[in-house]
């Protein structure tokens, strides 16, 4: 299944989304900004980030096996000024 969620993020906030997934599914989580300015983490159940959706990472389009059941957090953030963004998750 998959999602597509639409939003602002203001300068310096971020938004949060929960998505609820099992251990082996596929997860692909990919962003569009009208600026090229808006990128997202992926935590998963265990606090851990996702490889290529940490904190240092800016990730833009990533896709991950999942590790564990539970749900897993993705945060939005603008990487400069106020960015709207279309946030687009996939499990399979």
């Amino acid at each position: 299944s998959s999602a597509t969620v639409r939003g602002v993020v203001i300068r310096g906030d971020a938004d949060t989304w929960i998505v609820r997934a099992k251990a082996e599914q596929m997860m692909t989580v990919s962003i569009r900004s009208v600026e090229d300015n808006a990128v997202f983490t992926v935590q998963g159940p265990d606090g851990e980030y996702l490889q290529d959706a940490g904190e240092e990472d800016e990730a833009r389009g990533v896709t991950n096996s999942l590790p564990f059941d539970g749900d897993y957090r993705i945060r939005v953030s603008g990487t400069r000024g106020n960015a709207t963004y279309r946030l687009t998750v996939s499990i399979k």
